[in-house]
């Protein structure tokens, strides 16, 4: 397999079928991230740079480049027994924690369009020139049916995009179009793989090598007291799960008092609104505070099925161990190092209204 290292105007400047090892992670609610250890010879030192982009071979796909990620770290080893590079960084989507949402902006309307509007107004067309980032646009694959209604002020654009994700199961991805050198952004929801024809993880398939499990409830909340502007008794307040009791019930207060109640222009924002941002807020306040659950396997590369050919990240597959899970693939961890190669997926349980 080989690597390329590409400028930050994304020219490829190198390639390399020489290193150590390589660690490269894939997510779908969050950024991925990479290892690469790679020996210091050639000219390794004058090519891999901080804020130069990398990818594989293997993640060339048409004119396509799938997710290739950003340079953020090098750390130089020099021993006895080792002269090389540690090399480090995160998807190309970090890009977007170089900017923050300011001024305050409202999202009220369709999900995909609500935050591809934030990264067109904070990175591809802002009012300010100088917070553009060129090598960035966006898709709009209009597939993608929800709503949402939130109001957001100073989080980077990828912190919020990662906290809501996971709320809407909606997961997040940036490739490259190689020939037009622009990073794309893009939206996206697993295939369901759990019906009449279904994936299946299981050692009666071949394709399951070691699985671990664990369910705690420690951090679970389930109920949320959201209260936003006003003082005192007055505050504007919402509960969500207000429904349950007993030991079913898991409080927790949210402190939404930033969410104000005018928007960016000045002009009020109507109550309906107001309260169904602070039911969003809450909403992703206990995703947050959901149970954690510890769920993952190493899997087959080429077994009866295939990673990144009969199923991908985000999708929903079945999972056979000590009993039968529906579980979204959230996370692919591929390592290659001289012991061989491992492929380990990480899940989260599907819930039944997902």
């Amino acid at each position: 397999m080989n690597i390329y290292i590409l400028d930050e105007k994304l020219n490829i400047i190198a390639i390399y079928d020489f290193y150590k090892s390589i660690i490269w992670s894939n997510r779908y609610y969050k950024v991925g991230d990479f290892e690469l250890q790679i020996p210091l010879i050639k000219n390794v030192k004058d090519k891999i740079k901080q804020d130069y982009f990398i990818y594989r071979d293997i993640d060339y796909n048409n004119g396509i480049i799938e997710r290739p990620k950003v340079i953020e770290k090098i750390e130089l080893i020099d021993n006895s027994n080792e002269y090389s590079l540690l090399v480090s960084g995160r998807d190309a989507t970090a890009l977007l924690d170089r900017r923050v949402i300011y001024p305050t902006e409202i999202l009220n309307g369709e999900y995909e369009n609500s935050i591809l509007s934030l990264i067109t107004n904070h990175i591809i067309s802002p009012s300010d020139s100088n917070r553009r980032i060129s090598i960035i646009d966006i898709n709009n694959t209009g597939l993608i049916e929800d709503t949402i209604d939130a109001q957001i002020t100073g989080d980077t654009i990828l912190k919020y995009l990662e906290d809501v994700s996971a709320d809407y199961k909606i997961g997040f991805r940036t490739d490259l179009d190689i020939l037009n050198k622009k990073l794309i952004f893009k939206l996206y929801r697993g295939t369901k793989r759990t019906g009449d024809d279904p994936v299946i993880i299981s050692r009666k398939f071949d394709n399951l090598i070691k699985y671990n499990y664990v369910k705690d409830k420690e951090k679970y909340k389930n109920m949320a007291f959201v209260a936003g502007a006003g003082e005192g008794s007055g505050r504007k307040l919402v509960k969500i799960g207000d429904e349950l009791s007993e030991l079913d019930r898991r409080e927790m207060f949210v402190d939404a008092r930033d969410l104000q109640e005018t928007d960016s222009e000045g002009q009020a924002i109507s109550d309906a609104d107001y309260m169904e941002q602070l039911k969003q807020r809450g909403s992703e306040k206990l995703t947050e505070n959901k149970i954690d659950v510890t769920n993952s396997c190493e899997a087959e590369l080429d077994g009866t099925f295939t990673f990144n050919k009969d199923y991908f990240l985000g999708d929903e597959i079945i999972c056979e161990s000590y009993q039968v899970f529906k579980e979204r693939i959230v996370e692919v961890t591929e390592s290659m190092t001289a012991s061989g190669v491992k492929n380990e997926l990480t899940y989260e349980e599907v819930e039944e209204d997902d």
